[in-house]
């Protein structure tokens, strides 16, 4: 009598030993070729004094919060770049998928002055379900840009840093006069 049930084990355990043998030699490809983007201790997010170490020349602050919250108060020389939505289009039925096209891409960030050599940083609402921030940073990384980081905590962050760092830096000023 001939059992079909081993029959199916064992070509599941050859298909079993083929896949494990496909999923080492992929694991293995990717340690040895593919090189990680950012290296060991570098940070994807940048606090006060951090930002404050960058030279102003090399530093381009985005603000990704809504055009109104951006009027309403922002980081000192921050740029708002519209919605991300500004930089994608719809292909076949599907939202969201970046612009690809280079000289729509070079428009708008020399619009801007933004190069991929500055140092840019990304800051937004840290309450906001959708993080648009990470999106922006995301975009950036995908357009070929190097120096990208989001600010930690956002604008109420640096609010806070930047009242405490001005706080511990006021000087005085007294004015004597001498009347005769």
């Amino acid at each position: 009598m001939h059992d079909i049930t081993s029959e199916n084990s064992i070509l599941s355990r050859k298909i079993r030993m083929i896949q494990i043998k496909i999923f080492s030699l992929l694991v293995v490809t990717f340690v040895l070729f593919v090189q990680p983007t950012i290296s060991l201790g570098e940070s994807l997010t940048i606090g006060f004094k951090n930002l404050k170490s960058i030279p102003s020349d090399n530093l381009l602050i985005i603000d990704t919060r809504s055009k109104i919250k951006y009027l309403l108060g922002h980081i000192p020389k921050a740029i708002h770049l519209g919605k991300w939505q500004d930089f994608t289009q719809e292909v076949k039925g599907v939202r969201g998928l970046l612009i690809k096209d280079p000289k729509f891409i070079i428009d708008k960030f020399n619009s801007y002055g933004i190069h991929p050599k500055k140092h840019i940083v990304i800051y937004g609402d840290p309450d906001d379900p959708w993080r648009t921030d990470g999106r922006f940073f995301w975009m950036f990384e995908r357009f070929g840009f190097n120096q990208v980081t989001i600010y930690e905590g956002g604008l109420k962050n640096w609010k806070k840093s930047a009242t405490r760092n001005t706080i511990n830096q006021i000087h005085y000023r007294i004015k004597i006069c001498i009347v005769q």
